[in-house]
């Protein structure tokens, strides 16, 4: 017995010196931070794969160009798939999604009682109008004619025109004729949201992006955000910016509920959505499913991550 409790003893010595050894040598490294989503099975979300499979078909028969595909249901990401050399960490450029970040801009501003949807173009950006005042319906351009597109402009202003002007882009914009009655002709175009991106930039003294992020967007936490800007300094509303996939996923979620985010508004209060019918839903009805072929196959060059990745149906 004294030589078991003899035993014991040493065996509880050495214990307490390794414990000792190893704290000693102990660094603590706070917890790290991921930017994803959370993942989801395909299957626990009663997900059929094989119309992921189609649609990789399709993509691969038709030579269509595809960089990334990333789908999420309930907020929870189900597939991702990048065709080499994208990766889930290349940031892309979004071209026109860009005009989605200038409209929030603009929302979170009307939300905060900086602007309203009436408010006219030249009484916040007074200083561009010429020395013989507005043009012909140029101060009946109001915010909401820069939104939908209807403020009374004869074409379209592309980013490709603009970017390598190395002057004032808003100078350019007030020079421009307003023809239309605005409110009553619809011309797409690429100089709204900047003129729009200009008044938001005006009334907080941030721009655009600085404001959207002081706002809560900061907290979506995007991996590789960028907001190009114009010569002088103001995010070009019509196109620039550059994020993930999964960020602009995120940026999806995020309206799809309504401006909520983890079950809360990321800003200090949700902006209220405007009253009336609300719009009929769009209904399809897709076919049966008919793979012909597995992942591999599909997409030879690109990599895809799903959790439970189901083996492709026997052909």
């Amino acid at each position: 017995m004294k030589k078991l409790l003899s035993l014991l003893l040493v065996l509880c010595l050495l214990v307490s010196l390794s414990f000792t050894a190893l704290a000693s040598n102990y660094t603590y490294t706070e917890p790290s931070k991921t930017n994803k989503l959370p993942r989801a099975s395909m299957a626990e979300k009663g997900i059929n794969s094989d119309y992921i499979f189609n649609l990789l078909e399709a993509y691969a028969r038709q030579n269509i160009e595809v960089h990334a595909i990333d789908i999420a249901v309930d907020g929870e990401v189900v597939f991702d798939c990048y065709w080499a050399p994208y990766d889930e960490d290349t940031p892309h450029i979004v071209h026109s999604l860009t005009k989605l970040f200038a409209n929030s801009a603009v929302a979170c501003a009307i939300s905060d009682g900086l602007l309203t949807l009436d408010t006219r173009m030249i009484d916040i950006l007074p200083e561009f109008v010429g020395e013989e005042g507005p043009l012909e319906n140029q101060d009946k351009v109001t915010v909401r004619n820069l939104l939908n597109m209807t403020a009374g402009y004869g074409r379209m202003i592309s980013g490709s025109e603009w970017r390598p002007l190395k002057t004032s882009w808003l100078e350019a914009f007030f020079a421009e004729p307003v023809p239309y009655e605005p409110g009553t002709h619809y011309q797409y175009s690429s100089g709204n949201p900047y003129a729009t991106s200009a008044m938001v930039q005006k009334v907080t003294g941030m721009t655009a992006e600085d404001y959207l992020m002081s706002k809560g967007f900061s907290k979506l936490n995007f991996a590789n955000f960028t907001w190009q800007k114009s010569p002088e300094g103001i995010c070009s509303g019509g196109n620039g910016v550059k994020c993930t996939a999964e960020d602009m996923l995120k940026v999806g979620i995020l309206f799809l509920n309504k401006g909520m985010w983890n079950g809360e508004p990321p800003r200090d209060r949700a902006i209220t959505p405007p009253t009336g019918a609300a719009p009929k839903p769009i209904r399809c009805t897709m076919p049966p499913a008919a793979p012909t072929a597995s992942p591999s196959s599909s997409c030879p060059s690109s990599t895809w991550s799903s959790p439970s990745w189901p083996a492709p149906p026997a052909t």
